[in-house]
């Protein structure tokens, strides 16, 4: 849970413009938010990254994910939404 409150803070001080304080325990699930990010769809706004293409992305990039970095991962998008 620590982890997670840390990446959200970060991700809400990148988005506000500040330099993020990643935590080491977080950059591999940062980096791959980020680069889920650069891949969302759009309808009539920005679209939530789904559990397919988180799946789909660790598959592909042979990531073992565990629930929890799951959890992690659609917490971190539902900040970037919120902001968006």
């Amino acid at each position: 849970m620590r982890l997670r409150t840390a990446l959200e803070d970060a991700l809400r001080a990148h988005l506000a413009g500040a330099k993020p304080q990643v935590p080491e325990a977080g950059r591999d699930l940062w980096s791959i938010f980020v680069q889920l990010s650069a891949t969302r769809t759009y309808g009539y706004g920005p679209n939530p990254i789904s559990h397919a293409e988180i799946e789909a992305f660790c598959r592909l990039h042979r990531w073992p994910l565990e629930p929890r970095h799951v959890d992690i991962i659609r917490a971190l998008d539902q900040v970037w939404l919120d902001a968006a």
